[in-house]
């Protein structure tokens, strides 16, 4: 069937999974509230098997199909998105696009427009957390941005350091169809501060995609002083390819 909602999971160790696969389900979300479609705050929290989208005309604003944003907790097992079909056709927002988003800093408040926290969000570290085996593709500027300014990336990876000493660590992004988007997967460290040697994005593997027909494959973005640190990034056996 299909299901109109918005999901925020904040309890530790959730498994949404459907039965039928997600050519038979579908979670679908309108942009209006320039909410996420399904938003992660909590660990071990698993989504698999679901056709998730993000429809409608957003207002301003950063915006996400799924959002991984606050992994803190006593559970010790995996955020695992997974065997999701994750579509995103909103219009006219005025920020970046993303199938699924992991970024720091941003638990408690759902609405982003930018750097730092908004509206009382807490400081949050994010870490273990596995992207398998999903299909994100599609995802262009032709589609989301009518002005022509901004990115859509399947998969975004981004550490904030105006939020404090965070640190986002251990995700792993394998074995899915990254296709025909802007970028297939987006690296970034936000902010203006500088951060320590063992704040930001440590541990970060990306192995076994398919990764074709983007504008850009691999994409690391620095922004003021911060600096994405490769040695902390491995890319392994996937498959590039360009038309």
């Amino acid at each position: 069937g299909t299901y109109s909602e918005q999901l925020a999971i904040t309890t530790e160790d959730i498994s949404l999974v459907s039965t039928v696969g997600a050519n038979e389900t579908t979670i679908t979300h309108d942009a209006g509230d320039a909410q996420e479609t399904i938003s992660v705050q909590a660990p071990g929290v698993t989504v698999d098997g679901f056709t998730i989208e993000r429809t409608g005309v957003d207002d301003p604003g950063a915006a996400q199909v799924v959002a991984v944003r606050d992994t803190t907790g006593s559970s010790s097992n995996p955020v695992t998105i997974s065997n999701n079909d994750i579509d995103f056709s909103t219009q006219a927002g005025a920020g970046e696009a993303f199938g699924v988003y992991v970024r720091d800093g941003t638990s408690g408040n759902l609405v982003q427009s930018g750097a730092g926290n908004n509206g009382g969000a807490t400081s949050t570290d994010v870490s273990n957390v596995i992207i398998e085996n999903n299909e994100i593709a599609g995802l262009d500027s032709e589609t989301y941005d009518t002005d022509g300014t901004q990115f859509a990336a399947a998969v975004g990876i981004a550490n904030d350091d105006d939020n404090g000493d965070n640190e986002i660590s251990d995700i792993t992004v394998q074995n899915n169809n990254l296709s025909a988007n802007d970028r297939a997967v987006s690296i970034a460290e936000l902010g203006t501060a500088d951060e320590t040697p063992s704040d930001g994005i440590q541990n970060l593997e990306i192995s076994n995609n398919e990764i074709e027909n983007n504008v850009e494959g691999v994409y690391f973005n620095d922004f003021a002083s911060s600096e994405v640190d490769v040695d902390q990034v491995t890319i392994t056996e996937n498959y590039f390819n360009s038309s």
